[in-house]
């Protein structure tokens, strides 16, 4: 009997839908017909099978609500119009109610998730929260400390490896520069010695040395001229740069020194057979008279003192025969081994 009555329920309610969706708007009556199509009734049926399916659960209640509808319908004497306008009305309600049921449903599941707690910071205002707060402060701070010991340490080792290979280099440009010297005053000490070795050579020979260096004749002897108060050039005249040193050209004795008129400064050297060689002109004289010189050694400095045309040493040789009167110096240095030219 209750399933009975369900499918009847069921093809009620469909013809009160069909009914329902054939029935045009009341301001379109006198342009449309009253019938439906077959596709606008198998939309309707298809929208009251999906209704039908969802409310499943809804049908018992439906069906015995249908039927007491029906059966007060019938007690009160109403007729079918009305009936099925009641019934109509029942199932609008369902409806409403299953909605309703369904979207209390999606909010109780949305309002069953638990929300995130947020954290309120003035919550924490317990001893041992405090505690806690604490404790972490000291450990940054004990962090930070740490950290800034550690970067000044690295800072002072990197201070300390600068300032030691500061003094590397130091040490090692010093040890160049003593290095540098040390084989400069070797190579001087050689120059020396070797200077010794053949000076040496040169005092055991009769050869003579040259007066100067860095020279070229300028006059030679016999040249005539106003110049001169005898009318001619008594001696040779090396041309070099002011300064520059002259030597002796052998062994002898220092026998007068200072200034001499128109010879200027002069140094005169007497040799062991009694002649002599005068140097004049000079701008410095570095001996004294009675000092005993040896070949090579250095007597004084060329300049440009008395008659003098620019600087230059004028080497005049007089014989121990007649030491007032000069004599050609060139044969006396081809006899000694020395050439002029």
């Amino acid at each position: 009997m209750s399933s009975h009555r369900a499918e009847k329920d069921r093809s009620s309610t469909k013809a009160r839908v069909s009914h329902v969706a054939a029935t045009p708007p009341r301001r379109r009556a006198a342009r449309r017909r009253s019938g439906l199509s077959a596709a606008s009734i198998l939309g309707g049926a298809a929208l009251i099978v999906t209704i039908a399916g969802a409310a499943a659960g809804d049908l018992s209640s439906s069906a015995r609500q249908t039927a007491a509808v029906d059966n007060s319908s019938a007690d009160s004497g109403l007729g079918a119009g009305e009936a099925d306008t009641v019934a109509a009305s029942s199932i609008g309600v369902r409806s409403s109610a299953t909605t309703q049921s369904r979207t209390g449903i999606s909010i109780s599941r949305s309002g069953s998730r638990p929300e995130a707690p947020v954290a309120d910071s003035s919550a924490d205002t317990t001893p041992l929260a405090k505690a806690q707060q604490a404790d972490l402060a000291d450990a940054a701070q004990q962090q930070a400390a740490l950290r800034d010991e550690t970067l000044q340490a690295a800072s002072r080792d990197a201070q300390s490896f600068a300032a030691a290979l500061a003094r590397a280099r130091a040490a090692a440009e010093l040890a160049r520069e003593k290095a540098a010297l040390a084989r400069q005053k070797a190579a001087e000490e050689q120059a020396r010695q070797d200077a010794s070795a053949e000076q040496k050579a040169a005092v055991a020979s009769d050869e003579w040395v040259l007066p100067t260096s860095g020279f070229r004749i300028s006059t030679w002897f016999g040249e005539a001229g106003p110049y001169w108060s005898s009318g001619y050039h008594t001696g040779i005249d090396f041309a070099t740069a002011y300064g520059t040193p002259i030597i002796a050209v052998d062994n002898a004795s220092v026998v007068q020194t200072g200034y001499d008129g128109a010879y200027g400064n002069q140094v005169r050297l007497q040799f062991e057979n009694g002649d002599q060689a005068w140097y004049n002109h000079l701008s410095a004289i570095e001996v004294s008279v009675g000092d005993a010189v040896v070949k090579g050694a250095e007597l004084g400095r060329v300049g440009d003192t008395g008659n003098s045309y620019g600087a230059h040493l004028h080497f005049e040789y007089r014989l121990a025969s007649d030491l007032s009167t000069g004599v050609d110096p060139a044969p006396i240095f081809e006899a000694h081994g020395i050439h002029l030219s």
